[in-house]
């Protein structure tokens, strides 16, 4: 009776696992597999990477440019020197301390001084006067970022004050008792005692690169 049983139980068991195999996976067509190896495959970036890199140059140039022109109230657009903008920007709200060439205190000549040498890496005399003497001539229409614009009083004063050109008639400089900060050729006091504009000679690496925007 037992082994009856028991040869019940074993071919209900193999019943069952035949029920329940699964079949294999059927295998695609010979034509199927040669058109998939023949589809070519996505693009790796050769092609396309040269437009998508200069856009994403363009947007972040954008954001530089929209940045620093909030930041110096003027219009700047991307032929403007990058290194002189951020360079200028960074010194905003310096203290006025006569003698003084550092961020925690500066005369105008001690910050133009300083701003040309983090700039582009030269050195500039210590003195409003020694820098008009010692920069060409440039016409006031013809003025660029980074020229230097000179104040005197009078036409037989010596220069008294320098701050750096940025555009629109606007120029930043260290003024006593307010510091670094930007003021405009328009106002009253500085249109009066304005003498002139001088442009430092650059080194020929620099000059090319400012020239290239």
């Amino acid at each position: 009776m037992k082994n009856a049983i028991l040869c019940l139980l074993a071919s209900a068991a193999v019943t069952l696992s035949l029920a329940f195999r699964v079949a294999p996976a059927p295998v695609a067509p010979a034509s199927s597999v040669s058109a998939a190896a023949a589809r070519p495959a996505p693009p790796t970036g050769g092609e396309s990477e040269g437009p998508i890199r200069q856009h994403a140059d363009a947007f972040r140039d954008s954001l530089f440019y929209g940045f620093y022109s909030q930041e110096l109230g003027v219009a700047l657009d991307h032929e403007a020197d990058k290194s002189l903008i951020e360079t200028v920007t960074r010194w905003l709200g310096a203290p006025y301390r006569s003698g003084g060439s550092t961020e925690r205190g500066t005369d105008c000549s001690g910050f133009v001084m300083r701003a040309y040498q983090q700039a582009y890496r030269i050195t500039l005399v210590h003195s409003s006067g020694g820098l008009f003497q010692r920069t060409a001539r440039v016409k006031r229409t013809e003025m660029r970022e980074g020229d230097l614009v000179f104040f005197r009083r009078s036409k037989r004063s010596p220069i008294y004050h320098v701050g750096i050109y940025l555009r629109d008639g606007k120029f930043v400089h260290s003024q006593s008792h307010k510091g670094v900060m930007v003021s405009s050729l328009h106002e009253g006091y500085w249109g009066r005692n304005y003498c002139g504009a001088g442009r430092v000679a650059l080194p020929p690496g620099v000059a090319a690169r400012q020239n290239e925007g």
